[in-house]
């Protein structure tokens, strides 16, 4: 693993602080100093940083799709299907609810295509 990566963590539409991958797999939720709400009950406010041993804290694991719709992403996207952080680069920001997730640094993903027909043979 590289490159570690960043991102950004929304709550209704306002940056509420950012995830951060480790070297060691772990990954690390910072709220923004001035940021005062829980996004979750499981992630409150105090303290302000929130580590995860291996990959991304369960509330966002379960942001990510499941069965053959992740099959479908990852497949599309290029990307290992057991990379939570993966797809949560490349779809959280079409989370329902509250939180979305978007790259910290760097160029966005291109989004898909709307007409994108994925056949399953």
């Amino acid at each position: 693993m590289a490159n570690f990566r960043q991102l950004e963590v929304r709550f209704k539409g306002r940056r509420a602080g950012r995830i951060d991958e480790r070297p060691d797999g772990s990954t690390f939720l910072s709220y923004d100093p001035e940021w005062s709400v829980p996004i979750g009950c499981s992630l409150p406010t105090v303290p302000n940083v929130h580590v995860w041993r291996r990959g991304p804290h369960p509330f966002f694991q379960h942001l990510t799709a499941e069965g053959w719709l992740r099959e479908q992403q990852a497949t599309v996207g290029g990307l290992d299907q057991d990379d939570d952080l993966g797809l949560l680069l490349r779809y959280g920001g079409d989370c329902i609810g509250a939180v979305s997730l978007h790259a910290a640094d760097g160029p966005k993903p291109i989004p898909l295509s709307p007409n994108l027909v994925v056949c399953i043979t």
